[in-house]
């Protein structure tokens, strides 16, 4: 388990009932490559208000680069910020 906090660029859709789904994002790479990340399965997702900052978290299973990672992935509902903050397994 690895933490990241790294920005990341998402595309996500909003469901009938107006919930936030992540589908897939690109975060940069050691090489300053621009990688991929699908995302194949939503496992959970919940709410936090820290330091009164209303934030969404994502936990997901990705495919990257031809193998599949747990990551959690969150949503800061104030900036409209995605950040990839940590490696789960993989």
């Amino acid at each position: 388990m690895g933490n990241i906090n790294k920005p990341i660029e998402m595309i996500s859709c909003c469901n009938t009932l107006g919930e936030i789904v992540p589908i897939k994002f690109r975060i940069e790479g050691e090489g300053h490559e621009m990688l991929v990340a699908s995302i194949k399965e939503l496992l959970y997702k919940s709410e936090s208000h820290k330091a009164g900052i209303q934030t969404f978290e994502y936990g997901c299973k990705i495919k990257i680069e031809d193998r599949e990672q747990l990551v959690e992935v969150s949503y800061q509902v104030q900036s409209h910020r995605w950040i990839m903050k940590k490696i789960i397994y993989g």
